[in-house]
């Protein structure tokens, strides 16, 4: 339910276009790095408030979806250059570095298949008709 209200769209060359709230530098992911894909989320690992706001990323709400720039979690969660992932936000922020904005990732190539495609309102709530 979730790929289809996302609308993945294909491009010319054959990769898959996602839209995403934000994009997520990988410098700034971590906290779930090394673990396996299916034990352990990944999380926004700073507590630099500026340079979230830098990278966009200082309104993020529980259930946007974001993009993992240049993070592979098809069977662990790591750096690789080149590869992309997609996630949704579902814990929130914290004091300590390592522990929030937690995400879920929901779809990842470690080849660059997927394109993320900046748009307002992706969020489980508008895109799923989620109620108060």
């Amino acid at each position: 339910e979730l790929l289809a209200a996302l609308k993945p769209k294909p491009t010319k060359d054959g990769k898959l276009e996602i839209p995403v709230v934000a994009s997520v530098p990988p410098h700034l992911l971590g906290a779930g790095a090394g673990l396996d894909s299916e034990g352990g989320s990944v999380h926004i690992q700073t507590t630099d408030k500026k340079a979230l706001k830098g990278a966009g990323l200082d309104s993020l709400r529980l259930g946007d979806v974001v993009a993992l720039e240049n993070y592979d979690s098809r069977y662990q969660h790591g750096y690789l250059r080149g590869a992309i992932g997609i996630g949704v936000i579902g814990q929130g922020d914290s004091p300590r570095a390592g522990y929030g904005p937690g995400i879920t990732v929901i779809m990842t190539s470690g080849k660059g298949g997927i394109v993320p495609r900046l748009s307002k309102n992706i969020n489980l709530k508008s895109l799923l008709s989620l109620k108060d």
